[in-house]
């Protein structure tokens, strides 16, 4: 019942122009920016840890649109579920799809390295349309109704989603089979799963398990993005291959190679600073060092 609930209401706001959707969507964020003080304060937080050499004004005006972002996301949700593929298609534009063909060629799968930057759910549903299908990881919501909600759009266009706690087992047969396997990175991880590497110049406990698959497998690492342009349009970006090390030295490879993932994270997310996840807790640890073999 609530499930219908909810594909009832979808179903009735992807009826509205989308340009209509973000003009709500904004006013929506703005009512979020004032009436949510404790992400209010991580989102200033976090910006002014990472742009130090940003005045206040700037802090604070980049720190709401970022809200006004995330609820312009949620309320272009619902188009992915119920616009047609074709009509979809005429909104995005891609960029440096050769370089997914390219890593096609070698056979070996691909490991797209992306975050919640842009419309990463738009970026996931319109690459499977042009044609790009894989195993899109993601965690499950707490709320079933609506995480079965989610997983068909996510799974509209032909891509496969399993969960975060998916066995790397899973993982490498896709791979191997010459698909591609979508993670976002770009997340707090507990300090007894992940090592630390900067992130905007802090340390930040990140995931180690993409690398290790692209390690294990020989699969290619490509950054892959949407942002939401001026002009209301949606570009997605496919960016050539990181070079990945296989020194021999297992524990700095993992180190050196995670850091260049958020490197290219890092450098995605300055191009719009105001189109990410700002509001997420992303160095929530305390700091502990990863024992490298060079050390």
């Amino acid at each position: 019942m609530i499930l219908k609930t909810i594909q009832i209401l979808t179903r009735l706001w992807a009826l509205l122009p989308l340009s209509w959707s973000r003009t709500l969507a904004r006013i929506l964020g703005g009512i979020w920016w004032i009436a949510d003080r404790q992400r209010r304060e991580i989102t200033v937080s976090n910006l002014g840890g990472a742009f130090p050499e940003k005045d206040e004004k700037w802090v604070k005006a980049t720190a709401r649109a970022c809200f006004e972002h995330i609820a312009m996301v949620g309320c272009e949700m619902p188009y992915l579920l119920h616009t047609p593929m074709k009509k979809l298609l005429s909104m995005t534009r891609f960029h440096g799809l050769e370089n997914i063909l390219e890593a096609q060629k070698e056979g070996k799968g691909l490991i797209a390295l992306t975050g919640h930057i842009g419309n990463w759910e738009w970026c996931n549903v319109l690459l499977g349309a042009a044609g790009y299908h894989g195993t899109v990881i993601a965690r499950p919501l707490d709320n079933r109704s609506l995480d079965k909600l989610v997983n068909q759009w996510r799974g509209r266009s032909g891509q496969i989603i399993v969960s975060k706690e998916a066995t790397a087992r899973i993982l490498l047969r896709a791979l191997r089979a010459g698909q591609g396997v979508a993670i976002l990175l770009d997340q707090n991880t507990d300090w007894y799963e992940g090592i630390w590497v900067n992130f905007f110049g802090r340390p930040a406990c990140t995931s180690h398990g993409l690398v290790q698959l692209a390690m294990i497998s020989g699969s290619p690492v490509i950054p892959i993005y949407c942002l939401r342009a001026e002009d209301g349009m949606f570009d997605v970006y496919c960016q050539q291959p990181l070079p990945i090390i296989r020194s021999g030295r297992r524990s700095n490879d993992i180190w050196e190679n995670t850091q260049r993932c958020n490197d290219a994270l890092e450098k995605i997310i300055r191009l719009e600073p105001c189109q990410w996840l700002w509001q997420h807790r992303r160095w929530k640890d305390n700091y502990c060092a990863w024992p490298r073999e060079d050390a």
